[in-house]
């Protein structure tokens, strides 16, 4: 008896860290949350009684085994990660890419003239010497051309790295974004591994409290069980005793109990009862005792600690323990699942959000490129207008005889010719003007 003292003291002292539906679900309304979910009523019954696969020969030790629950799985990151799953799920996002080509950028489309890179300064068809000649003013003409050749050379070198870089820009390609919603997409397979994970989570704090909720009431059935065996037992058992011996004419020694004598007795006092339609009659003594013994012993079973009901809540303790596993199992590799899937997503929206980053580099800079060649485009463009102003009038002939000079400058140059080379417009001896093409003072 002392053992069992014990035994209850220690049952008692566990059964306070004990708890009934301990795990939550958080934000899911379909996780099972009221007593009586895990179906522990089926053991309160009055013919409650395990299952036929239940090993009712175990002793008081075996079933006390059975009904303890220890999971200690509150750390465990299949479970703590869940919480925060769907959070950190949704706190991935792609970055937005600018459009393929440059000229459908917006700045573009806002200014149009911002992203013209052409020169528009042709070299003329006639600055060929095998085209057109000059005459006295072809070298003149020769320089001007040059010129011109020059400046558009230089517009087209500029020209052509602006062109560069623009074609960088529109040959980059971030890609398909992971983010979208098609099935295959990796945000698409992260959000259905997520949605496992959390079905399976909460199947697991089900099975959780399910467990918890039968093996607690079945630890305190048996803590109950084993203090009444513990005060009445022995008493029942020598009450029981005493009653069979009674009944059966054996006192062990003590004057007998003349039992017919007590029922002629007890009938000379016996009265009929006024209404009798559903009383019982006692007709004599030996009636009572086999139902007065069979009573007792059917009490006397309800305080054995293995009672039917107490097996039941371990039976049932089993099975939901094992339940438990299985559902922590799958919330395992669902979680796995899910951190794989999470994994790829991440990574890959990591590398197509740093491709459209070198996408805006690559806009940056041609932009920057665009306003670098405008105001060098700008400076080609006024001197190459000037010299083609130039070079038109000495091809359509205006300035024919004038090498590109104006009169007045044409005659400071004679001016100056006629001092130093009079002899080359004079004939000295006849004082007249000699034969001689304006043309000429052109030449070298």
């Amino acid at each position: 008896m002392a053992d069992l003292h014990a035994s209850r003291a220690e049952g008692i002292k566990m059964l306070s860290s004990m708890q009934v539906r301990p795990a939550r679900h958080h934000g899911v309304p379909h996780a099972r949350a009221s007593l009586g979910a895990s179906e522990y009523q089926k053991c309160v019954a009055h013919d409650s009684h395990p299952s036929a696969e239940y090993d009712t020969t175990k002793g008081e030790k075996g079933i006390r085994n059975d009904l303890e629950l220890d999971l200690n799985r509150d750390e465990m990151p299949a479970v703590t990660a869940y919480n925060n799953s769907a959070e950190l799920l949704g706190s991935v996002g792609c970055a937005e890419s600018p459009p393929m080509q440059f000229q459908n950028s917006p700045v573009c489309k806002a200014r149009p003239k911002d992203c013209d890179k052409s020169c528009k300064m042709p070299v003329p068809r006639n600055c060929d010497p095998d085209t057109k000649n000059f005459g006295t003013c072809e070298p003149t003409v020769r320089k001007l051309c040059d010129s011109i050749g020059s400046t558009h050379e230089s517009c087209a070198k500029e020209r052509e790295h602006t062109a560069a870089k623009e074609s960088l820009y529109d040959a980059l390609d971030p890609g398909v974004p992971p983010c979208r919603v098609d099935a295959d997409a990796p945000f698409s397979k992260a959000s259905y591994a997520q949605k496992k994970y959390e079905a399976s989570h909460i199947d697991w704090v089900n099975a959780v409290n399910d467990a918890t909720e039968v093996c607690t009431i079945g630890h305190a059935l048996w803590v109950h069980n084993l203090g009444l065996y513990e005060q009445h037992y022995e008493k029942m058992v020598q009450t029981v005793d005493d009653l069979k011996a009674l009944c059966s004419n054996k006192t062990g020694g003590v004057e007998e109990f003349d039992i017919n004598a007590a029922v002629a007795e007890a009938s000379q006092s016996y009265m009929e009862p006024s209404h009798v339609d559903n009383g019982r009659r006692l007709v004599w003594w030996q009636q009572l005792c086999e139902p007065s013994i069979a009573a007792m012993e059917a009490l006397l079973k309800s305080l054995e600690i293995a009672s039917p009901q107490l097996m039941c809540f371990a039976d049932t303790c089993l099975q939901k323990k094992e339940a438990e596993k299985l559902t922590f199992d799958s919330l395992i590799k669902a979680y796995n699942k899910f951190q794989v899937a999470y994994t790829n997503y991440t990574g890959d929206v990591a590398e197509y959000n740093n491709r459209v980053a070198n996408k805006n580099i690559a806009l940056a800079v041609t932009i920057q490129a665009y306003e670098t060649f405008h105001p060098v485009q700008e400076k080609w463009s006024e001197k190459y207008d000037k010299d083609m102003v130039t070079f038109e009038r000495f091809d359509d002939g205006a300035d024919n005889g004038h090498c590109g000079l104006t009169d007045c400058q044409v005659q400071a140059v004679c001016a100056t010719q006629l001092k130093s080379k009079f002899e080359t417009f004079v004939a000295t001896d006849e004082c007249t003007a000699a034969p001689y093409s304006v043309d000429k003072i052109c030449e070298p």
